[in-house]
């Protein structure tokens, strides 16, 4: 996917960095095209070690203000995730002290998105059950504060006070960008403030991937399991619910198995998955404008109406 985030460095600079890093050579390398925000390349060492260089925006380019120090976030929480769980998530293998680039462990395996035309209804169950088990684990890490704590943005001691915050943020972005909305910034933050008792039944701050798109699910299409779970960057600690809206499992019976719930949701869970909606409709739209994607505008048209969608359901709520 091509984005203005995604930065192409030249063999010689990948050269450089990986022998500072590993003192070796280079015996193969190839840009991963896949993803939307960082430029990622698959690397063999002359040691046989393979791993995958992931690479920051420049720091002049523009992004969301979700998105500052996210690549710290995604080191720290897998680094953190290794240490508390037997989630698969790929090691760490060394980090540039600005965090503008970091070396990982490569995960074998097939990404969901392109294993999932094949597989049967049975085999996609197996596989969501498996995911929400892990998905689990990863909401099982609490803090004592909400918010992206990892990057350095400002924590909180409600779940609302961080949720209004990020929609603050995103209103503060599209004001940025001059992006015209389906709703005023003061409809829409009313909304919310009018939703925070329900978002403060959310007590404990829990660890939230938050971009379980099945892209970052890897399987070994043999014996269909996951290997390997990836892009942690987006990660905060808040209400667990948002990896429901993140992963596309609202409607995902193996996955809620696998996280341990009933199938149903309560009147609350529903208001609460609506407003995470919004915010993930929110992203889409601005996201888009951002990283200048091409012939996205069908998309946006989409996110659009849904987001007109859920807004008028949130107020029936």
């Amino acid at each position: 996917m091509s984005s203005i985030t995604k930065i192409k460095l030249s063999q010689d600079d990948i050269n450089k960095i990986t022998k500072k890093a590993f003192n070796q050579n280079i015996l193969s390398l190839k840009e991963l095209t896949g993803g939307f925000y960082n430029s990622a390349y698959d690397i063999l060492l002359e040691d046989g070690l393979q791993m995958v260089l992931k690479v920051a925006p420049n720091r002049d380019i523009k992004v969301l203000r979700c998105e500052r120090n996210i690549m710290r976030t995604e080191v720290e929480v897998l680094q953190l995730i290794r240490s508390c769980t037997n989630v698969p998530v790929p090691d760490v293998l060394y980090v540039d002290q600005e965090y503008k680039y970091f070396f990982m462990e490569y995960i074998q395996g097939t990404p969901l998105d392109e294993l999932h035309p094949h597989l049967n209804s049975e085999q996609f169950y197996t596989i969501s059950k498996q995911l929400g088990t892990y998905t689990k684990q990863i909401n099982s890490i609490t803090s004592d504060v909400f918010g992206q704590t990892f990057s350095k943005q400002q924590r909180y001691n409600t779940w609302s006070a961080a949720y209004i915050a990020m929609i603050e943020e995103i209103i503060l972005d599209a004001n940025d960008a001059k992006i015209n909305l389906p709703i005023s910034a003061e409809e829409l933050k009313n909304i919310v403030v009018d939703k925070s008792p329900i978002l403060d039944t959310i007590g404990t701050p829990r660890l939230v991937h938050r971009d379980l798109w099945w892209g970052n699910i890897f399987i070994d299409s043999e014996t269909l399991t996951i290997t390997g779970i990836t892009d942690f960057e987006r990660s905060l600690f808040g209400d667990p619910l948002m990896d429901i809206v993140f992963g596309f499992a609202k409607d995902n019976e193996g996955f809620k198995k696998g996280l341990g719930r009933n199938s149903a949701f309560s009147k609350d869970e529903e208001c609460l998955l609506s407003l995470y909606q919004i915010y993930f409709v929110l992203l889409i739209i601005l996201e888009g404008h951002y990283r200048q994607l091409k012939d996205n505008e069908q998309n946006e048209q989409h996110a659009q109406q849904v987001l007109i969608e859920e807004i008028q359901k949130l107020k029936n709520l």
